[in-house]
């Protein structure tokens, strides 16, 4: 489990750091006449949200289980699962006409299946506290 916290928290210091791809996203939204759309904050608050994730390394190791199921859950979705608005544009971000874009979904998702295999892991070793007060 360490390794994992590990490869998040290297994730986010290697390669994150790449600028967010403005042009692809008005590119594709353009060509499915989604201009008007609000693709740009949705997208920039998913990946960041992603990213805040991922920058807490080892840390999350020591997450309390309401604290790793709450994560959990704003992590199950994919991007076009939460916003299935922008589902369209799905097929038109390919390597070819949206490179930028491309790579950022496939990195940012690629971390999101990565934080949520970790979460799974630290509640199968944190089961439910029994109140033996009650």
């Amino acid at each position: 489990m360490t390794e994992s916290a590990d490869e998040l928290r290297r994730i986010f210091k290697e390669e994150l750091g790449k600028p967010f791809p403005y042009e692809d996203c008005r590119r594709v939204m353009e060509e499915a006449g989604m201009k008007g759309a609000a693709l740009i904050p949705d997208l920039d608050l998913y990946l960041s949200d992603l990213a805040s994730y991922a920058s807490w390394g080892k840390k999350i190791l020591d997450w309390s289980r309401e604290s790793i199921l709450e994560a959990r859950v704003k992590m199950e979705k994919s991007f076009f699962e939460l916003h299935p608005k922008y589902l369209p544009l799905a097929s038109l971000i390919t390597e070819m006409k949206t490179p930028d874009l491309a790579f950022q979904m496939a990195l940012y998702e690629k971390l999101r299946i990565e934080i949520l295999n970790l979460l799974s892991q630290l509640l199968s070793e944190k089961p439910d506290k029994i109140d033996l007060a009650a």
